[in-house]
C-alpha cells in the first residue's frame, strides 16, 4: 500500500471511521453491509471461483455521512486513490 497518497484529511477520515467500528464493536463489512456489492469471478478453468467485494465510492462517502463521520458525501480524491483496487474505476 502506498500511504504516501493519503493527505491529513483522509488520515482523519480513516481514524474516525476506525473509532466508530471499534466503539461500536462491528465490523466493516457489518456497518457497509447496505453498501456492498459481490460477484463471483473465475479467473481459470482450473480455479475455483473466488468471491470479490466491493463498495462504489459514492456509496462509501455517503454511509460515512450517514454513520456522522463526515459532514459532506463528496469524495475525497486522495482516500479513493489509497483504496482503489484500481482508482481509474
Amino acid at each position: 500500500m502506498n500511504y504516501d497518497l493519503l493527505d491529513q484529511k483522509a488520515i482523519r477520515i480513516i481514524n474516525r471511521l476506525a473509532e466508530h467500528l471499534s466503539v461500536c464493536k462491528k465490523s466493516f463489512k457489518e456497518v457497509f453491509s447496505d453498501k456492498i456489492l459481490s460477484t463471483n469471478e473465475q479467473a481459470d478453468q482450473n480455479l475455483e471461483q473466488i468471491s470479490l467485494d466491493f463498495i462504489r465510492s459514492e456509496d462509501f462517502f455517503e454511509k460515512l455521512r450517514d454513520l456522522g463521520l463526515r459532514k459532506s458525501n463528496i469524495s475525497h480524491l486522495p482516500l479513493i486513490e489509497f483504496l482503489s483496487n484500481d482508482a481509474k474505476l
